[in-house]
């Protein structure tokens, strides 16, 4: 899916594969994509941060693979001041620490879930959900 999409964008937007992105969302487009490569040089030589950028109706979708797998991945859903941020990682710690990064900001973490996946080498993903700024904003 995400070969799909990226060789379906219409264009780049600051390293983010894009599409149906109006002006008006690729400046926040543009402005993830800052975070994303001022922290680029973090990853060394490990794989990921591949980003896709969507537009559906009012709602912008932005989807960042932090790794090679799909379960370790960024998906975060904008529409005007509500943000839903969904998070995946094969390792908890991982998750808690990105939570921690969030700790002093006005979010409210749903519970976190584990899932099995026996396709995977390790069988257990970790899967939250942020939301800030109203109801969590459906997919």
């Amino acid at each position: 899916m995400n070969a799909l999409q990226i060789g379906k964008a219409s264009e780049n937007i600051d390293g983010a594969a894009a599409y149906g992105i109006n002006p008006g969302f690729a400046a926040l487009v543009a402005a993830f994509m800052r975070g994303v490569n001022r922290t680029r040089m973090l990853k060394f030589e490990h794989p990921g941060l591949g980003t896709t950028a969507t537009r559906v109706g009012e709602r912008v979708v932005l989807q960042n693979d932090i790794g090679t797998t799909d379960t370790h991945v960024l998906v975060v859903h904008v529409r005007g001041t509500s943000v839903t941020v969904t998070y995946t990682d094969v390792h908890i710690q991982r998750l808690l620490f990105f939570q921690s990064l969030l700790k002093s900001q006005a979010v409210r973490w749903q519970d976190t879930l584990s899932r099995t996946d026996r396709e995977m080498e390790e069988g257990v993903y970790h899967l939250c959900r942020l939301v800030h700024g109203g109801a969590v904003i459906p997919h």
